[in-house]
């Protein structure tokens, strides 16, 4: 009788824990679906990234495919999109602009953040 309760715990425990991760991956995976839909992205740009290679070496059209068409700002001789994301990224409570600078032929060449 005891190991059939110490089995049911555990079975327990590890359906807990597998709801768990199942909900935290929902809640940070990336779609564009999910981008568009959602306010404040910090949750999901980890994940964006990892997904994309960090959006290196994507043209215009394909940032606007995937987060949706933003202007592209000349700024300080670089041209850069500005991305609001708001809080949630890391340990960042602030909220925050993914900031994509562009290289002369018009692919992405950094990826940086900038408090709002």
């Amino acid at each position: 009788m005891r190991a059939a309760g110490r089995n049911r715990r555990r079975a327990m425990l590890l359906c807990g824990a597998l709801l768990f991760c199942a909900v935290f991956y929902c809640r940070h995976h990336f779609t564009p679906a999910r981008w568009e839909a959602m306010h404040n992205r910090g949750n999901l740009v980890g994940s964006l990234l990892r997904q994309y290679d960090g959006l290196m070496g994507m043209q215009e059209a394909e940032l606007d495919v995937l987060l949706g068409p933003v202007s592209t700002e000349a700024w300080q001789g670089e041209l850069r999109r500005c991305y609001w994301i708001g809080s949630g990224r890391g340990l960042e409570w602030f909220p925050e602009y993914m900031i994509v600078y562009l290289l002369e032929d018009g692919t992405v060449g950094r990826v940086e953040y900038e408090w709002a």
